[in-house]
């Protein structure tokens, strides 16, 4: 994946169709990808920031009783922070792929908080999926790239908060990998989608990866995870 976007200065698949017939839809390439993706966050030191920077930064910011909903939570390591927080209310995950649910429930399991989420097979464009409560705090970590169109995803995100609740976006420009499709190439427009669907931006992140700093990273377009905190108006 990375030599070819070197070489076309694109990512190879530009279609959720083309990315769900070569990974969401096949069982043993998505239990390894899912298992890959755990280990990122492990080895990859801008996974590991951001991760951080939920953590620390987005979590305890929450009121103490809050309900909190992740869309593709996969690995489930979120919804574990999450979970770990005294006195929340209800923490909730959505997944298209019955894989990354799994994932998600083995994940939670294995660290102790098996049984504790809600995790729901739901696609956030389908019927009636906006409709049901409302969350104090929406994640949606490493899945825009994902979709052909990130912003009607994030305007359709919005209904979904309480008036005044707090959204963590966590979006990697000049990723390439088998389930990507929609390229940003700086960290300017993952603020600026984030902006423009509506939401009012409180923080912005940049986590290079490997050993670059963020203007080296620039430079020969390397892979940053950019993480945004918003509100919802």
């Amino acid at each position: 994946e990375e030599l070819f976007f070197r070489r076309e200065g694109r990512y190879r698949n530009h279609s959720f169709a083309a990315a769900n017939a070569e990974v969401y839809a096949n069982a043993p390439f998505m239990a390894r990808y899912m298992d890959g993706l755990l280990l990122s966050h492990l080895l990859w030191r801008n996974h590991r920031r951001v991760l951080r920077f939920y953590a620390e930064g987005f979590l305890p910011a929450l009121p103490e009783s809050f309900r909190l909903l992740e869309i593709g939570p996969g690995h489930g390591l979120y919804l574990y922070f999450a979970l770990r927080r005294a006195g929340r209310a209800a923490v909730e995950g959505w997944d298209v792929s019955p894989q990354s649910i799994q994932a998600t429930e083995a994940s939670l399991a294995a660290l102790g908080q098996g049984g504790r989420a809600t995790l729901r097979r739901r696609d956030l464009f389908a019927d009636g999926a906006a409709s049901g409560p409302r969350f104090d705090a929406l994640v949606v970590s490493e899945v825009l790239e994902h979709l052909e169109d990130p912003l009607a995803a994030l305007r359709r995100l919005r209904p979904l908060l309480v008036p005044g609740g707090r959204l963590f976006v966590n979006l990697p420009v000049n990723s390439p990998a088998p389930d990507h499709i929609h390229l940003l190439t700086a960290p300017e427009q993952v603020a600026g989608l984030v902006a423009e669907s509506g939401f009012a931006v409180e923080a912005a992140r940049n986590f290079p990866a490997g050993l670059y700093d963020e203007a080296k990273a620039r430079r020969v377009a390397a892979t940053i995870s950019c993480a945004v905190v918003a509100e919802a108006s």
